[in-house]
């Protein structure tokens, strides 16, 4: 990922528009993932990234168990990086 700061809208699901930075783009068991940082209060949320009809796309989530091995994979980076 570029240093060049990328900041998306996302769409919550009562439609609102929440600002987010991409933190990083990585690939982890064949996926897409998304670290993205909420800039109204400055949480972090992880996103599984997807194509559709050309465009890329961020859904949540919806395994516990996936999303269970996605936050280890990012603690194990930010450890490896000292972060």
């Amino acid at each position: 990922m570029t240093n060049e700061r990328v900041v998306i809208n996302m769409k919550s699901s009562t439609g609102e528009q929440i600002p987010c930075e991409i933190v990083d783009i990585f690939e982890f068991m064949e996926c897409d993932y998304a670290l993205l940082l909420k800039l109204a209060d400055e949480s972090m949320v992880i996103m599984r990234m997807g194509i559709k009809e050309g465009k890329t796309i961020f859904r949540s989530i919806e395994s516990e168990e996936e999303f269970n091995r996605v936050v280890e994979h990012v603690q194990e980076l930010a450890a490896t990086h000292g972060e």
